[in-house]
């Protein structure tokens, strides 16, 4: 229903993906990681104590990767 919203109202594709955690996709996620057939790129990491940063870095447009917050 939102991918059709945002069809109407914008020249752009859009399309919605199930993005669901389920043990099966993890376990995926990590076979693939570990064959090498799934690399993670990872840009920055962030301190919870630096979520304003983290955010401000992330709408740059810079980020090579994913920006990383550790919460511990």
């Amino acid at each position: 229903m939102i991918t059709q919203a945002m069809t109407t109202i914008s020249p752009q594709t859009f399309k919605s993906i199930n993005n669901k955690v389920t043990p099966e996709r993890v376990s995926l996620l990590s076979r693939l990681v570990s064959e090498g057939k799934l690399k993670v790129v990872i840009d920055k990491e962030y301190a919870i104590s630096e979520l304003p940063q983290a955010h401000a870095y992330s709408e740059t447009g810079r980020a090579k990767g994913k920006l990383v917050v550790a919460v511990h």
